[in-house]
């Protein structure tokens, strides 16, 4: 059993592992170890994604590397949603949503308790916003997000995308939860030797007021090695400098009943803004790939300090890296006292 972490985040601190861009090309797509990929472009998620010879895709509408935008189903997604506002099975005994306490927490990290299983809160330091990451947090709450995670069907429309032994593999569910951001903050969600083993879907709870602002800025592809817009392939070793300037930053409007699903060398950030009159701004957010174990010690480079707990490839549900720290630094502090 997981031990609760408010004494620990007294003397436990941690940055969580976003990775910068830095010039290199991934390698060929026939170096996927024991996985055969799936490389028919008819069953790919998104008809204007383009499969590389490197094996990256190439998204034409975007203009940029390893994103895909699909329809999602609404009636699924406000299973997640009722939860989180408290209408169902996240309410407290008292009637309201235990996530409220997330905009007064004043530590780095809270733990709350729903009828739907426990979430671990986490609050993303270095970032120029309040973002918070509220990751579902026992086997209970892993179990009901895994349940819509496979009812959207992502592990069969993913299955031409991911190379995988069986069938892909849920690592987390959580809550991305902001109300403001103050400047960018540019990421990618994955190393780039992840390749297309691991990816990341969000997609809003609600159709929120704001929309001018505060969505999702992203770069295209124009790097040295990397695709123009038009599919091209921008020639150049691998660490030269680009060939010329990129193209101004891009942006996405989240909007319900569409989710954005992107992987390595996807270089994005909150969109500078905040919601209307300090609305809460909040995402399902899943991230999944491989059941191939050997790709873990790449994955993990970024999902082992996301969540308290986290599902491997080969499906052990167990505590992170992140995990095991707060529990070791708890045992610590309790010792000294």
């Amino acid at each position: 059993m997981l031990i609760a972490v408010s004494a620990a985040a007294y003397v436990f601190r941690t940055a969580p592992a976003r990775h910068p861009v830095v010039g290199c090309v991934l390698p060929a797509a026939a170096e996927h170890g024991g996985c055969a990929p799936v490389t028919d472009p008819a069953r790919l998620p998104d008809d204007d994604v383009t499969r590389l010879p490197d094996g990256t895709y190439f998204n034409r509408r975007l203009g940029a590397l390893n994103v895909f935008e699909i329809d999602v189903d609404e009636t699924l997604v406000d299973e997640a949603a009722d939860i989180f506002y408290g209408t169902s099975d996240g309410l407290c005994d008292n009637g309201s949503s235990p996530f409220d306490r997330i905009s007064q927490m004043t530590e780095p990290y809270l733990d709350v308790d729903t009828r739907a299983g426990r979430f671990f809160t986490q609050r993303v330091t270095g970032w120029k916003s309040n973002i918070a990451w509220v990751a579902v947090d026992d086997e209970h709450a892993f179990r009901r997000f895994e349940s819509l995670f496979e009812r959207l069907l992502l592990p069969q429309r993913f299955a031409s995308v991911v190379p995988h032994r069986r069938a892909l593999r849920l690592y987390s569910a959580f809550y991305v939860v902001r109300s403001k951001c103050d400047a960018h903050s540019f990421h990618t969600d994955y190393m780039k030797p992840v390749g297309p083993h691991a990816l990341t879907l969000i997609t809003p709870l609600r159709d929120y007021r704001e929309t001018a602002s505060f969505q999702l800025t992203y770069k295209p592809a124009m790097a040295a090695g990397e695709v123009q817009r038009d599919g091209r392939i921008v020639l150049g070793a691998a660490d030269a400098e680009d060939l010329r300037e990129r193209p101004a930053l891009q942006r996405y409007e989240y909007r319900r009943g569409k989710a954005i699903v992107f992987g390595s060398r996807f270089e994005h950030s909150t969109e500078t803004g905040a919601g209307h009159e300090g609305e809460v701004h909040a995402y399902l957010c899943f991230t999944f790939g491989t059941d191939d174990q050997a790709r873990w010690d790449d994955i993990a480079q970024t999902l082992d300090t996301q969540s308290r707990i986290v599902q491997h490839p080969d499906g052990k549900l167990g505590l992170s890296a992140l995990g095991r720290a707060i529990e070791e630094a708890l045992a610590s502090f309790k010792s000294a006292r």
